[in-house]
């Protein structure tokens, strides 16, 4: 028997959904669907879904359940989503680093026996992106851009704990007709190793640079942030007036410690700015995080920011002035999240911005089923990272179907907030 894989695109954008149909089947069999996905050097990632063939011989992943394997139920990305990580792979999502084409591979089996066979590419810079390291004025980043057309609306992106330079959400945003800057601030080559004071006057010079860049139109900027990027977004929109919209995914509406290699990090605030600390929530050592830290068991990174929460005074103090912002707001929380708890800390932005009657549209999403890690959508998702606190494995929380829902809903909702609210700028 020879059956034949239907894919459209066969060479597409990151982000894009992809048809996968099967034709030329026996009706009434077993099928057993294999994908197989790297993304960089050397990391292969898997998934397996078994499905019945109907009576016209064809299987159609929009339409048809898969019965077993890696998903089941009806889900025509569900094989993309639910690839699983191969052993001994730490990096917090399936791209890490990488912006090279992921190359996926789609097999059938029948009875033990390849009956079809394809290959597929998803590409994280499109064809028309210009790409452009960014190393003026002491930053640590890159500028991806559209080729075509003399200038486009801007934005500026924050990674959050894992540090470094992190591209592919610029790139993909790139790809649907924005400037977008990508921005390490610490655990970079010329920045500082860890994540304490961290001058908010070093973004401030991203922020300047981006609007004079020809690249770029209108007066305002957008920043984008997740995670402790998150609460950064929120910051430095509450700080520059030429912020005019925020997305926080995953964020604290206060700001906290430190963070990093140095454990005395923590004893400090995450930011600084004109030379002193932000007002920060300071970490507590009570019984049950010390507890947490001598444990062996996997770590819920939030068994932290819980305790130091219940310091009123100081989250009070540490408080963001998000009704500062000129601009629209967009926050995403996610509730089973098991890094920190951020709806309640996105909340405390939204609780603020409704008692100052912010003139400005704003929400808050929170998502059910989802962890921490809310990303780009159609890619693995990831619940959990092994080893990477002393050797422990760090969960993430939420199901893959959840966090995978949550990340195309997530990613539909950030472009229409853009479209609506940030592509209308016109430079003055």
């Amino acid at each position: 028997m020879t059956a034949t894989f239907e894919v459209e695109p066969t060479a597409g954008l990151i982000d894009e959904p992809i048809g996968v149909r099967l034709r030329g089947l026996q009706p009434d069999i077993r099928v057993v669907v294999e994908a197989e996905a790297q993304a960089g050097v050397g990391r292969k990632w898997r998934s397996r879904a078994e499905f019945t063939c109907g009576p016209a011989g064809m299987i159609d992943l929009a339409r048809d359940p898969a019965i077993a394997g890696s998903y089941e139920g009806t889900d025509p990305m569900g094989l993309f989503w639910s690839m699983a990580a191969p052993r001994n792979v730490r990096q917090r999502d399936f791209l890490s680093r990488t912006l090279n084409p992921v190359e996926v591979n789609l097999s059938a089996e029948v009875a033990g026996e390849i009956v079809a066979s394809v290959s597929l590419r998803r590409m994280v810079v499109g064809p028309e992106i210009r790409r452009i390291p960014v190393l003026d004025q002491g930053l640590v980043g890159s500028l991806f851009h559209p080729q075509r057309g003399d200038q486009h609306p801007g934005v500026i992106l924050l990674g959050g704990s894992e540090g470094g330079l992190v591209e592919s959400f610029a790139a993909a945003l790139a790809n649907r007709g924005y400037a977008a800057l990508a921005l390490a601030y610490f655990a970079a080559d010329r920045l500082p190793k860890n994540l304490c004071l961290i001058p908010l006057e070093y973004f401030g010079r991203a922020i300047a640079w981006m609007a004079s860049h020809p690249a770029v139109a209108g007066n305002k900027l957008t920043v984008i942030g997740a995670s402790k990027g998150g609460e950064l977004a929120l910051l430095l929109a509450a700080t520059y007036s030429e912020i005019g919209a925020a997305v926080a995914l995953v964020p604290s509406g206060v700001a906290f410690y430190g963070l990093g290699r140095n454990p005395l990090s923590v004893f400090k605030s995450s930011w600084s700015f004109r030379g002193k600390p932000v007002s920060y929530v300071p970490m507590r050592f009570t019984p049950n995080v010390l507890r947490a830290v001598l444990s062996r068991r996997p770590l819920e990174i939030r068994a932290f920011y819980d305790p130091a929460l219940e310091n009123t005074k100081a989250v009070r103090k540490a408080e963001i002035a998000v009704e500062r912002i000129r601009g629209p707001v967009l926050l995403v929380s996610a509730e089973d999240d098991r890094m920190w708890p951020s709806p309640r800390l996105a909340q405390i932005a939204a609780d603020r911005l409704d008692a100052h009657h912010y003139p400005y549209p704003y929400s808050h999403i929170r998502y059910s089923d989802c962890g921490h890690a809310i990303g780009l959508p159609n890619l693995p998702s990831v619940n959990s990272v092994e080893k990477a606190f002393m050797g422990r494995d760090v969960l993430l929380g939420g199901t893959p179907r959840g966090n995978a829902q949550a990340s195309v809903n997530g990613w539909a909702r950030i472009l229409e907030f853009l479209a609506e609210h940030c592509s209308s700028y016109v430079r003055r």
